[in-house]
């Protein structure tokens, strides 16, 4: 156990609480924020790990001073029956970040940058998932765990999957860095996700993206085609955001339709007028039913 968090107690509204956390593996600190919903204490736990922890509920801690406004979102979602009730637990990054999600180093971007993921993701893995769950008392199996992130976080993501097909079975990947060491996720092999449950998004104004925001949109397709015939189309959904940019804003814009597609009993199809009718809109978006939970 770790002594640096302590157990927390479900009460009768919902919480966000920041904890430190040390890891002994990398023998560094880490900063979690959590959502701690109440939930019956009978029914299996969902959690959802989410990276760069600090951008996803205040404006204080978050990049740039965005967030996703994840805590309102859940609070909705839950409050309203839409979604069960989901234990986020976001793991925050400092300046390890490039090195800590990608496995592999891109000779092409910043001078080499990444190459210290296989040892962090071991860490997550084999470390913190196991010791966070202990610590919120949180008894769950790989089919009520989920991950995400967005950019080099959902490559990590894919990567966990990978590399530790026993530990999850729903990702939330929003706007993916696909190009990253030469396209690898584009053409590795990623038959140990089968069984999974995927969603996946991008922005169609990325202009951040190497080769500028088309790329993006025509990488994320190549690799939502690969996701549909490996695991088939009942169990990937996909999006692209109209107007959205490689930021936290459009992420948490997305974020609602993709804990309904992960975690929703009755994800019907979704038509784009029934999406929220401010601010960007989602161009396209696929929910399919899913009685499963």
């Amino acid at each position: 156990m770790n002594p640096d968090l302590t157990t927390s107690t479900y009460l009768t509204t919902p919480s966000v609480e920041m904890r430190l956390w040390r890891s002994t593996i990398l023998d560094r600190e880490f900063k979690l924020y959590l959502y701690l919903p109440p939930r019956p204490q009978e029914v299996e736990p969902l959690v959802l790990y989410l990276h760069d922890g600090q951008n996803l509920f205040s404006a204080t801690t978050a990049h740039k001073g965005s967030h996703w406004a994840l805590k309102e979102t859940l609070d909705r979602l839950i409050g309203d029956g839409t979604i069960p009730p989901v234990t986020i637990v976001g793991v925050g990054s400092d300046q390890n970040r490039m090195w800590d999600y990608a496995s592999l180093r891109d000779p092409h971007f910043r001078g080499g940058a990444g190459g210290g993921g296989r040892e962090f993701e071991q860490m997550f893995v084999n470390e913190l998932c196991p010791d966070v769950e202990n610590m919120l008392n949180i008894r769950t199996s790989a089919s009520r765990r989920a991950i995400g992130g967005a950019s080099l976080g959902a490559l990590s993501s894919i990567s966990m999957g990978v590399r530790f097909p026993e530990q999850f079975t729903r990702f939330m990947l929003m706007s993916p860095s696909l190009f990253w060491a030469n396209h690898h996720w584009l053409t590795h092999a990623l038959n140990n996700l089968q069984g999974a449950r995927m969603w996946l998004d991008c922005g169609d104004s990325e202009a951040v993206y190497p080769g500028g925001a088309a790329n993006a949109v025509t990488d994320n397709l190549k690799f939502f085609d690969r996701l549909t015939h490996l695991l088939g189309s009942n169990n990937v959904a996909h999006a692209i955001g109209q107007g959205h940019e490689h930021n936290e804003r459009a992420w948490g814009e997305r974020v609602e339709h993709a804990l309904k597609f992960l975690f929703a009993k009755n994800n019907n199809d979704i038509s784009l007028s029934e999406l929220s009718s401010e601010g960007p809109q989602l161009s396209r978006a696929l929910y399919l039913k899913d009685e499963s939970i």
